[in-house]
């Protein structure tokens, strides 16, 4: 149940309210089932009485008992439209003990297959991309848990239908109607970040060779050349090298434009000029802020997966300001 009300708090979204009731039928099945045993040792001691006025009627088969219905078990992927996806006039009726009931109406519902299906709605340009995949990873939002399920294509003629088949792991959704899930179509292990934390920030770009250490110290710096011609060291902090290249990114900040920096045990020089942006965020650890490069290896609608560890990027339980387009540079964040 704990895992239940996590996962509802980490995806509540005003719009879809909804998910209040379903949250509230979830906890009220667990609290009612808590005397279940107690009933179940009242009713064998019922039906143990002579005239007692209890028949007992055996199930047409094994199978997993479900005590809700919503009117779409025999719903068929020709029945599916838009509205379908929309849990706005949706209405699950739950069998409750102790309730009252009239002739041939049914008190749960049976699950004898531990094949089941997944329906989603695909853009026209996914479905495109998707359509010669036959197997995909899922992940469930409601448990975090992952399973592989068969996939195809379904045209209605007005909306593409992304078809998962699972064989596994029925029961644990078994009371389900309506599931949030990410499907996996890149394997890539890294930091999950939100998108709003990712920003953009422009850097000066030197080769690698002007890059120094100063005197006795083991701060890395540049030569500035000063107005009478002599290289004066100047310490900075390096956001970013590619190793294929041997560029370094600079802040713009720490210099002004056209600055002419000099090449450590050398006369050549080069204007700093030349500018590049690059991603990142704003870390955070220290109170204030300070821009750290990511390198995205994935991504989904609302998250990036980040490279992880790397000599200037981020590291695990580092902290990062929430929304990156309004964190500048140096500023303090309580």
């Amino acid at each position: 149940m704990l895992v239940r009300i996590q996962s509802f708090s980490e995806n509540f979204q005003d719009e879809k309210f909804s998910d209040v009731y379903s949250l509230k039928d979830n906890v009220a099945t667990v609290l009612e089932s808590r005397s279940n045993q107690n009933r179940q040792a009242q009713l064998d001691a019922m039906t143990g009485q002579e005239n007692s006025g209890i028949r007992v009627h055996q199930a047409v088969s094994d199978g997993i008992i479900v005590y809700s219905t919503d009117g779409f078990e025999t719903t068929a992927l020709t029945d599916i439209t838009e509205d379908t996806f929309s849990k706005d006039n949706y209405e699950k009726k739950s069998f409750k003990n102790n309730s009252k009931v009239e002739s041939g109406d049914p008190v749960y519902k049976l699950i004898r297959d531990n094949n089941w299906t997944v329906v989603i709605l695909l853009s026209d340009e996914a479905a495109e991309e998707m359509r010669e995949t036959e197997i995909i990873r899922t992940r469930f939002l409601k448990d975090h848990e992952t399973a592989r399920a068969g996939f195809s294509v379904y045209d209605t003629g007005t909306l593409h239908l992304g078809v998962l088949s699972f064989d596994s792991s029925m029961i644990r959704y078994a009371g389900e109607r309506y599931l949030d899930l990410e499907l996996i179509l890149e394997d890539e292990s890294g930091l999950k970040i939100p998108k709003s934390a990712v920003t953009e920030k422009k850097f000066y770009l030197i080769s690698g060779e002007y890059l120094t250490q100063g005197g006795n110290s083991k701060e890395t710096g540049v030569l500035v050349k000063k107005e009478d011609g002599t290289p004066e060291f100047q310490s900075v902090n390096v956001y970013d090298r590619d190793e294929d290249t041997g560029m370094a990114y600079l802040g713009t900040d720490a210099f002004d434009e056209n600055t002419i920096l000099v090449k450590p045990d050398s006369e050549d020089t080069c204007v700093l000029n030349r500018t590049e942006s690059i991603r990142g965020v704003y870390n955070i650890n220290k109170g204030y802020a300070v821009f750290k490069q990511v390198r995205i290896l994935c991504e989904s609608d609302d998250y990036y997966i980040v490279e992880s560890g790397s000599d200037y990027g981020l590291s695990n339980y580092d902290h990062i300001a929430l929304d990156g387009s309004d964190v500048n540079e140096n500023d303090v964040v309580f």
